[in-house]
């Protein structure tokens, strides 16, 4: 959760291109973690793969969201950034460590518990009131709901999927997911997709079939 806000804090202060392709660099961090100290051993081919995944989202990352607006606040969105990255990479490493002893639905319950006070600390720091985060029932509230569940759906699949794989694999695979977004923008919302971003999606669709292999 602080990763996340530390992510929105920085989108706020720099573009949404760089802050992107930087944070989609925090799969790096688990790999060399996970195998230095979680005595994992990806074979080449996958270490490959998610190697290739993780350099091609960056590069995605950047390209597709070049030409977003930026605040004036340049350079200060770097450490912040950075913060989040690292955060990605420690929430990563150490849901890897709570599942090896830890009934994977005890591990999501716990979000129940997480999330309000976190939430309520940001809003606080935000200077939002209470009695503005309850919004009136429109269109947008309805979609943004079924958004929510959605990403529920996600989150309760990424954990049994680390509960069950190595954590240099999954978190690389799992953090490809914003290929999709590029993918569906193009498909439904008549974005436009240049040949160096076409490239990049097969190069992440080739990342994960090697990275599936064992």
């Amino acid at each position: 959760q602080l990763g996340n806000y530390f992510y929105l804090e920085a989108v706020e202060r720099g573009s949404v291109s760089m802050v992107g392709s930087v944070t989609a660099s925090y799969p790096i961090l688990v790999i060399v973690v996970a195998i230095t100290f979680l005595s994992e051993t990806p074979t080449a081919i996958q270490l490959l793969g998610v190697v290739l995944v993780t350099g091609a989202m960056i590069a995605l990352s950047y390209m597709h969201g070049k030409g977003a607006d930026s605040s004036s606040y340049v350079g200060k969105w770097f450490f912040l950034t950075a913060v989040a990255v690292i955060l990605y990479a420690l929430w990563s490493i150490l849901t890897t460590l709570a599942l090896d002893s830890m009934p994977p639905l005890l591990f999501m319950g716990m979000y129940a518990f997480v999330i309000p006070p976190t939430v309520l600390g940001y809003y606080r720091h935000k200077g939002v009131r209470l009695k503005k985060i309850f919004p009136t029932w429109t269109t947008s509230l309805v979609i943004g709901i079924i958004a929510s569940e959605i990403a529920e759906i996600g989150f309760f699949c990424e954990v049994l999927s680390v509960d069950q794989g190595p954590a240099s694999i999954v978190f690389p695979i799992i953090a490809a997911s914003p290929v999709v977004v590029v993918v569906l923008a193009y498909a439904f919302l008549k974005e436009r997709m240049t040949m160096n971003e076409k490239i990049l999606v097969a190069l992440v669709i080739v990342g994960i079939i090697l990275a599936s292999m064992v």
